[in-house]
Order: structure tokens, then C-alpha cells, then sequence
């Protein structure tokens, strides 16, 4: 899973790099649900900058950047949803880390 998540940052940071500068300050959580093949199924702001401009470009950001590397093939279900943290800094946009959640939260 750690390759799979280096993957991961990998193409997010990538497509973030072409968002630009970002005018506003701010941490997003955006909550994303693939498939077996790296298809994204679902996206959405798990936990809120307070700017919905901001936390709009961050969810968009994970939206292009898809689709991701296949699961690995030992993983057990169809579906993996985890969590990217995204920062907004007085440059470009910095990223970081993901974090697998387990149970998926309520309504994702």
C-alpha cells in the first residue's frame, strides 16, 4: 500500500503544481473513494478550510489528477476510500500525507 500511496501523492502533487499560485490560506481534508483499477468513484471535502473557493480548487485537484495506480492486487475489497490533507501555503499549494479511513466516515 505504501507504493500505491507514493503513486497517489505522486499524481495529486503533480496536478496541483498547475493550480498556481493560491491567493487564499488553509487546510482541506478531501475524502476520495477509488476502484480496483485507480478510477475515481467519489470525492468529497471531509473537513472544511472555511473557504469554499479554496476547498473547491483542493477537491478539483483530486478530481484531475485521476485517474490513480491500480490497487495492489493483494488488497481485499473492490473499493479503497482514504483522505488527503492539502495545504495551502504562501506559495503553491503544499500536500500532505494520506491517511486511510477506516470505517468509511458516514455517508462517503
Amino acid at each position: 500500500m505504501a507504493e500505491w500511496r507514493r503513486g497517489v501523492d505522486i499524481k495529486i502533487n503533480r496536478t496541483a503544481r498547475n493550480l498556481g499560485r493560491l491567493s487564499v490560506r488553509g487546510q482541506t481534508v478531501v475524502g476520495f473513494r477509488v476502484d480496483r483499477s485507480g478510477r475515481l468513484i467519489e470525492s468529497k471535502v471531509l473537513r472544511s478550510s472555511g473557504d469554499t473557493e479554496l476547498d473547491g480548487a483542493f477537491l478539483a485537484v483530486v478530481r484531475v489528477a485521476g485517474p490513480f495506480p491500480p490497487l495492489p492486487s493483494g488488497y481485499p475489497s473492490p473499493t479503497l476510500a482514504t483522505a488527503i490533507t492539502m495545504t495551502s501555503g504562501p506559495r503553491k499549494g503544499d500536500f500532505h500525507g494520506m491517511r486511510p479511513l477506516r470505517p468509511f466516515p458516514a455517508g462517503f
